[in-house]
């Protein structure tokens, strides 16, 4: 049992720069290493990058044994490391013609994040801004979009995570934040939870020290207090909070109670709470697995140019990207063709996109989005009409790319809907995915499209009544969004078989 500190400890403050482009990176001994999880990039030196490595593959082993298996949403990491003042030079936001002093920055989105750091992997401030910013990116793994409060608290936990060779300590409390706390009036949960980026709780001075403080408080009092179904509820919420425009309502409804008692049970933990810090040990048989490679011009530029165009986004960013980019087709890592492709895409640049997606699907790349796109891109080049038949070779051949996807990404409600409209149209109907899909359907918001693929599974295989149930469950005003809905209309109310079409 732990008590809250009194004694102050010094306040990290994470600065996420904005990247400016620069001349290429300074010539130097730049490598290029591979794990599970991570593709590094770093001018530090071998000794430090395999430190670096061992360590960023730790901090996944905790989040997993913790949290979660299986993040819903496993991509790799893009790290580039610099080694000195002069490879982080090119990175570095200007201030009045000056470089803003940084130590490192996480930049999104989802589908392709990367994490930019200077060597310092000795300091406790850089172990602890690494460890916040992989927070955010482990976080954004298991739910993207969390709610802002939720996603800067859950970083602010993970920054104190101890890491030895033996195994793991989270939990450590932030004494300078529970002084704030102390020292503070609290604001409401209902800011809180409302907060923006744009809201003066994150923008303001000591209104954002307090934001901050408050968000650590409620996420570290839900994981570790002595009542333990409070983190269950927690996560309950963030899930679902999306969806829900009465952000109170939904708080109320996943911790079962009003949010006048949630201030006060926060306001008692923060004055004489208790909690419980996990802790744990490394298997003795684990190890981490990586592999030091050619460090490619090409690739390391490409890498670069991503990520100072995702934040800058002039033009000229933006072209320089894309040239780099279109030279990545010729190599054979799949993981930044991966990322090259879903730039390239978000850039609409949709032909390019294609391309690296093809190469680095046949490079093996196992990236849910690339996946998800070729199979949309696929079917959105065929007929939606319930005159339509699939050829067998097709079906199987998007049959293959769904369920290699759905692996990775089962919850994604557009692979769900790929994987609806193939079962709808294909020769035969694979009965244990209808099954799925009749089970998941009813916990999606957004499930019209595949409300209407069930529906013509049903008519077309007989069940006439279940398909007029389906479809009179979907509101009219959003029928009149797809095509196959006026004629399934149709025929059903005129009481005509599906075999009629054959």
């Amino acid at each position: 049992m732990i008590m809250f500190p009194g004694s102050p400890l010094r306040l990290v403050v994470v600065l996420l720069c904005v990247l400016l482009l620069r001349p290429a990176l300074a010539a130097g001994p730049w490598l290029h290493a591979r794990s599970d999880h991570f593709e590094v990039f770093s001018s530090a030196g071998k000794g430090v990058t395999e430190e670096l490595i061992s360590s960023l593959e730790d901090i996944q082993y905790v989040f997993r044994n913790l949290y979660v298996q299986q993040p819903k949403y496993p991509v790799k990491l893009l790290v580039i490391y610099c080694g000195s003042d002069k490879d982080l030079k090119p990175f570095q936001k200007l201030y009045l013609g000056k470089p803003v002093e940084m130590e490192g920055f996480y930049v999104g989105p989802v589908d392709y994040p990367a994490l930019v750091m200077q060597d310092g992997w000795t300091g406790d401030s850089t172990r602890r801004v690494i460890f916040h910013e992989m927070g955010h990116v482990l976080m954004d793994s298991l739910i993207p979009e969390s709610p802002l409060w939720f996603n800067e608290g859950f970083a602010q936990v993970f920054e104190t995570l101890e890491l030895d060779k033996k195994g793991f300590l989270l939990g450590q409390p932030h004494a300078d934040l529970v002084q704030i706390l102390r020292s503070q009036t609290m604001m409401p949960l209902r800011d809180l939870i409302s907060a923006q980026h744009s809201s003066r709780f994150y923008n303001e001075g000591a209104k954002r020290d307090l934001f901050y403080a408050q968000s650590w408080a409620f996420v570290h009092m839900c994981n570790f207090s002595n009542d333990r179904s409070l983190r269950e509820k927690l996560f309950n919420y963030v899930v679902n909070e999306r969806t829900q425009s009465d952000k109170v309502a939904c708080l109320e409804k996943a911790f079962g109670c009003s949010i006048d008692v949630l201030d006060g049970l926060l306001a008692d933990f923060i004055r004489t709470g208790s909690f419980t810090m996990p802790q744990g040990k490394f298997p003795a048989e684990r190890g981490t697995k990586y592999e030091f490679l050619p460090c490619s011009p090409v690739e390391l530029e490409a890498a670069r140019l991503s990520v100072i165009q995702r934040v800058h986004g002039e033009s000229t960013h933006t072209n320089a990207a894309l040239s780099a980019f279109l030279r990545l087709s010729d190599t054979d890592n799949g993981m930044l063709c991966s990322m090259a492709s879903l730039h390239s895409r978000n850039l609409n640049e949709k032909e390019l996109a294609q391309t690296l997606g093809d190469r680095a699907i046949a490079l093996g790349a196992d990236h849910p989005k690339i996946l998800i796109n070729k199979i949309t891109d696929e079917t959105s080049q065929m007929p939606h009409t319930v005159t339509y038949r699939m050829p067998e070779d097709v079906a199987a051949h998007l049959r293959e790319l769904i369920d290699k996807a759905m692996v990775l990404y089962p919850s994604n409600v557009d692979l769900l809907c790929q994987l609806a409209y193939v079962e709808a149209f294909s020769p035969k109907l694979r009965v244990e995915k209808l099954r799925f899909l009749e089970s998941v359907v009813k916990k999606l918001s957004d499930r019209d499209e595949i409300l209407l693929y069930l529906c013509y599974i049903r008519w077309r295989h007989g069940d006439a009544a279940t398909a007029k149930a389906i479809l009179a469950s979907i509101p009219e005003e959003r029928l009149r969004r797809h095509s196959i809905a006026n004629e399934l209309d149709e025929y059903l109310s005129a009481g005509k078989p599906w075999k009629k079409f054959l």
